[in-house]
């Protein structure tokens, strides 16, 4: 009973290490938007509070920044304006002090000459206060990148929360009670139809999401830090994750092409789950393929294992078995790929479970290497029985 108790503060203490972990994202992506919020806000603010008034623009310059990722610059102007029957002069450009490049800093002097009359916008608590420009632009795009922090760890908190702890000793800890549940149809030669472990649907709509997260935060991100301007290094910064976000996208259409030109193989056995020891007919069959280069259905048992490893929870896979069962040659291929072959499996071949730490589970590997065409290389997941699930 101690060693379960101990069991069950360690899984917590390792699950409350995580949340700390999440909650460290979290917590850096809300400093980061207040900061950057407070700007915009205040920036909103000046539009919506603050009074036009003439003014006349004495100076202009440009301030430099130094420092080690490079110097940075932004305008400063010096302008008399009249407020309530005062004069008063000012120094500044926006409520935020935005910093950029040179090309950046000399478009907005440009703007401006110096001796002519333009708006600008006086604070009506404190007149001396005033700015030739407000606004955001672009800029707002920044907070999408602390929401993204918030985001993750937000979730990755709620997750560690939400996860139950097993009870010790309850049915479904012990690994002879957790046969797996698994999807399968009616097969059309034979009795049973198995099916890929994901479907081509989810996973078109799996890499669609990744890829349309991923590219609206970057490219956002990039077309910001371009209009706004920014040192180099920044900017090439920012530029690595549209790449990522390409590459992203080429996966995304290769599923879609993989759908329309070649699609999922069908694999039939006769009756599922198998048990140790039977034998058992497996038909492969693809009417789409014309031509091959070369194909084969492997048979695999894979045990799979989760450990902690400081905060992280890893998952280690060893195939225990893994045999050819048919190899598929370019002139087996006639209206379609079609190959039947016959398996057994071991007598002491372990039965199918999944637990909390650990499971075993049996599939086919079908690879077949298509000319032209995305190849096919899939898991269709059977079970093995053992006495309790008969």
């Amino acid at each position: 009973m101690g060693r379960r108790r101990g069991k069950r503060k360690d899984t917590l203490a390792a699950r409350g290490c995580g949340a700390l972990f999440f909650f460290v994202f979290f917590a850096f992506g809300a400093g980061f938007l207040v900061l950057l919020g407070k700007g915009y806000v205040d920036e909103i603010r000046v539009g919506r509070t603050w009074e036009p008034v003439p003014c006349t623009l004495l100076e202009k310059k440009m301030l430099t920044s130094r420092s080690s990722d490079g110097n940075s610059h932004r305008p400063e102007f010096r302008f008399r304006y009249e407020y309530e029957g005062e004069t008063y002069e000012a120094t500044g450009y926006k409520v935020m002090k935005v910093s950029s490049s040179r090309g950046w800093a000399h478009k907005r002097l440009d703007r401006y000459t110096v001796g002519n009359t333009y708006t600008c916008w006086v604070n009506p608590r404190d007149p001396r206060q005033a700015v030739i420009e407000y606004g955001v632009g672009w800029g707002w795009l920044f907070l999408l990148l602390p929401l993204v922090f918030m985001a993750v760890g937000g979730i990755g908190v709620v997750a560690m929360f939400m996860k139950r702890t097993r009870r010790p000793g309850a049915a479904g800890n012990k690994a002879v009670d957790c046969f797996p549940k698994l999807k399968t149809s009616k097969g059309k030669r034979l009795r049973v139809a198995l099916r890929p472990e994901h479907s081509v649907a989810a996973r078109i709509l799996g890499f669609a999401l990744l890829a349309l997260f991923w590219n609206g935060i970057s490219w956002t991100a990039l077309v910001a830090v371009l209009r706004q301007g920014g040192p180099l290094p920044v900017k090439f910064m920012i530029g690595l994750f549209p790449l990522i976000g390409l590459f992203l996208i080429g996966l995304f259409v290769h599923k879609v092409l993989y759908a329309i030109l070649t699609g999922d193989p069908q694999v039939e056995i006769e009756r599922e789950p198998l048990a140790p020891g039977a034998e058992s007919e497996v038909l492969v069959r693809h009417p789409g393929v014309r031509e091959l280069n070369s194909g084969e259905v492997k048979l695999i048992c894979r045990e799979k294992a989760w450990y902690r490893q400081g905060t992280r929870r890893v998952m280690k896979s060893d195939n225990v078995v893994e045999e050819s069962v048919a190899l598929i040659a370019p002139n087996d291929v006639r209206n379609g790929v079609s190959v039947s072959a016959r398996i057994e499996l071991p007598a002491s071949a372990m039965h199918s479970f999944k637990a909390s730490n650990n499971a075993i589970e049996w599939c086919f590997e079908v690879v077949l290497d298509i000319p032209g065409k995305p190849d096919v290389k899939l898991v269709f997941p059977f079970r093995v029985e053992n006495g309790k699930n008969v």
